[in-house]
């Protein structure tokens, strides 16, 4: 059956929701190109959610994509007093759960000018893994929610918090917050569209199946969690990180061991794929997702290989 002609004057959204109600439209074994002819949608991130669902999707579970995909593109800008006062906070709250002086605070003054403004550091961001003294150009990867991640992270996961900035061995906590955060990203389709197939094969990675993403929106759409879910599972996620590098360190180089690192992060994107395969609708996603990754502690990763692939 041919797809009927869409009214030139509807949204693309519009159009969108009319592909998707067309019941007797199979897209399984559709191309791309085959699927734009048919339903007008312009954008190929859009088309690719659209061939991550069959044609039942909701109209709720797409706008939870939507604000979810709007959240995690906002860029950090230093001339947004909200996202310096972020900053602050997560800087402050540092502060209070290590003890650090307030010297190595980064202070904001809305009176000075940008530039100077730019510049404001702190002496207590290389030691908790950011690149620099100014942990500001570390954020163009993951943007303003990996800033957010963090400080949710250290204000909810106090102890954890803690334990992670006293393990000497374990100092990359800026960097691995931000990377979990562009890679989570990423395997959701919600990063930036021209940043999406070139990143996953960059860090080695693979996005979801269009089943894990359908069963993660009807998951999720009707959670009481949902507007906290990205930093929940990040939460996750980070954890693991942390307590499978610590089980698996060993002295050698640092170089060796970003790699190490590196390769946990991929594997507990893996587990929380292997999670949404199966996941129910009724089911708790963090459950099962820390149930996951609390077996994948015990399991081997062949960093050699990881290594060599990266």
């Amino acid at each position: 059956m041919e797809h009927p002609e869409k009214e030139p004057l509807l949204s693309k959204d519009e159009k969108y929701y009319q592909a998707l109600d067309v019941k007797d439209f199979d897209n399984k074994n559709k191309s791309i190109e085959q699927i734009k002819d048919k339903t007008c949608i312009n954008d190929w991130l859009e088309l690719i959610f659209f061939c991550c669902y069959n044609y039942d999707i909701s109209k709720k579970q797409y706008e939870l994509y939507l604000t979810l995909k709007e959240k995690v593109s906002i860029p950090f800008n230093t001339e947004e007093q909200d996202h310096e006062k972020l900053l602050q906070d997560f800087f402050s709250n540092v502060n209070e759960l290590i003890g650090e002086e307030k010297e190595c605070e980064i202070t904001t003054n809305s009176s000075i000018n940008n530039k100077e403004k730019n510049n404001l550091i702190s002496s207590l961001s290389k030691k908790i893994g950011f690149q620099t003294e100014n942990p500001r150009t570390d954020f163009r990867a993951g943007g303003l929610y990996s800033l957010e991640f963090m400080n949710f992270f250290v204000q909810n996961y106090k102890n954890e918090s803690k334990e992670i900035f006293e393990n000497k061995k374990f100092c990359n906590f800026g960097l691995i917050c931000i990377s979990l955060s562009f890679k989570l990203s990423l395997i959701l389709y919600l990063a930036k569209k021209e940043t999406i197939e070139f990143s996953l094969k960059a860090n080695n990675i693979t996005a979801c199946s269009r089943k894990q993403i359908k069963n993660f929106y009807e998951n999720i759409s009707n959670s009481e969690e949902k507007e906290n879910i990205l930093f929940l599972i990040l939460s996750q996620l980070l954890c693991f990180v942390y307590k499978k590098y610590e089980k698996d360190y060993n002295a050698s180089s640092g170089y060796e061991n970003n790699f190490k690192i590196n390769s946990i992060i991929n594997k507990s994107l893996d587990c929380f794929k292997e999670v949404l395969e199966n996941l129910k609708i009724n089911e708790n996603l963090i459950s099962k997702l820390g149930n996951r990754l609390d077996k994948a502690k015990s399991e081997n990763i062949n960093y050699k290989e990881e290594i060599k692939l990266n």
